[in-house]
């Protein structure tokens, strides 16, 4: 309001009052002038008024704000009606204080206006703006189905299964479109777990809890001839997916159940230790061991001899690879002395008789191998002369009497 206006209300207030005072002192009545009406007559200052926001600005649209007008008049005559324009309104109203409630739609930035009035008619007027945003929602997933614990924390999966390779979990985070304000949304998290573990040695396999398999039983190796290779085979074992043989410390090949046998080259004559461990996802047996050999090759460069004509013969051969004994037959008979620990015998013979056949086989606890057949053979009768009733004999017939 400008000062002269100020100045003069003032002397008009002034001049009113002097004719009030004039008139009381003249004529006594009993009206008393009080220091209120004093107040007013007096009162050329306008009262303020703020303007006062809960939740403070900014804030979130589609909150709910109370908006509060507060009149001042200091030691004027006093409030006596506070309003409020803008983007929420308050009638004009017999108070000090009065409160009203906005919901913000949209996000931006609102202005309010404040008026209000003394009881000397004095007028005043305040302005003030409010900022509300869009909702600062969470946009990752924060809890889970307990509506509590973290995603973000370790996760203990569900006791109650017996097994599972793919278990997952709902957790919520919130969002908001349009206008509209934050509102849950679902999101989900897969986890591996393997709830077998308080049983040690299980492991979870296909949603089944399992353990390692037993070792394997019935092992058995088999060589159908010399110096081809050997068939190894195990009884199958319950859980196992798969197998590992192994010989002489080193292992083969995987082999994959039902499958429970497999082929190991060899040698003839020569002697193996082998094993085989049943296995499955949760690990392997321990390894079931055996041995075997396999039968000697044939012998080689067989020789018949008789040293002196006589009765017997001198028979012998070259060592086998691996073999501890030998089976000898002479005309398809095996001799007294088989088998024979080692490569030479002596095999007792008729005088002037032709062997046309023999043979030998070499042999170890994996079999024999096929005869390999010696040449004939032939002992003269001894060099020897004996007379008999006048008569000479000797190993060729009898001679003439009384000579040669």
């Amino acid at each position: 309001m400008p000062n002269h206006i100020k100045s003069l209300r003032f002397f008009v207030k002034l001049a009113f009052f002097l004719i009030l005072y004039s008139l009381f002192s003249l004529y006594p009545n009993p009206y008393t002038l009080t220091p209120t009406s004093a107040d007013w007559a007096f009162d050329a200052d306008p009262p303020g008024c703020s303007i006062s926001f809960s939740p403070a600005s900014p804030a979130q649209r589609n909150t709910v704000i109370t908006v509060t007008v507060t009149g001042d008049d200091g030691a004027g005559s006093g409030v006596k009606t506070v309003s409020l324009s803008g983007a929420a309104t308050i009638p004009s109203t017999a108070a000090s204080s009065v409160s009203t409630t906005w919901i913000p739609s949209a996000d931006g930035t609102y202005n309010f206006s404040c008026s209000v009035e003394d009881n000397a008619g004095n007028n005043g007027s305040n302005s003030a703006s409010f900022t509300t945003t869009n909702p600062n929602c969470n946009t990752s997933c924060s809890t889970d189905s307990d509506g509590t614990t973290p995603c973000s924390s370790a996760w203990s999966p569900n006791t109650n299964y017996v097994c599972s390779l793919a278990q997952t979990r709902t957790c919520y985070y919130s969002s908001y479109s349009g206008g509209g304000a934050c509102a849950p949304a679902a999101c989900t998290q897969s986890q591996t777990v393997n709830t077998c573990t308080p049983n040690p040695g299980y492991v979870c396999d296909s949603g089944v809890c399992i353990t390692a398999p037993p070792p394997p039983t019935g092992l058995s190796a088999l060589c159908p001839a010399p110096g081809t290779p050997a068939t190894l085979s195990w009884g199958a074992v319950s859980g196992a997916t798969y197998y590992i043989p192994s010989v002489g410390g080193t292992d083969l090949a995987r082999v994959n159940a039902p499958t429970t046998s497999t082929n190991y080259s060899t040698t003839a004559g020569s002697s193996y230790a082998w094993g085989v461990r049943a296995c499955n996802a949760a690990g392997c047996s321990s390894t079931t061991t055996d041995s075997f050999s396999c039968a000697p090759p044939s012998p080689l460069n067989l020789q018949a001899l008789c040293p002196a004509p006589g009765n017997y013969a001198y028979l012998s051969w070259d060592p086998s690879n691996g073999a501890t004994s030998y089976n000898v037959r002479v005309s398809g008979s095996a001799i007294p002395t088989s088998p024979v620990a080692g490569v030479n015998t002596i095999y007792n013979t008729t005088p002037g008789t032709t062997y046309s056949s023999w043979d030998v086989s070499a042999c170890n606890s994996g079999g024999c191998s096929s005869p390999s057949a010696g040449s004939s053979f032939f002992c003269n009768w001894p060099a020897w002369i004996q007379t008999t009733g006048g008569d000479i004999h000797s190993n060729t017939g009898i001679n003439a009497p009384g000579g040669p």
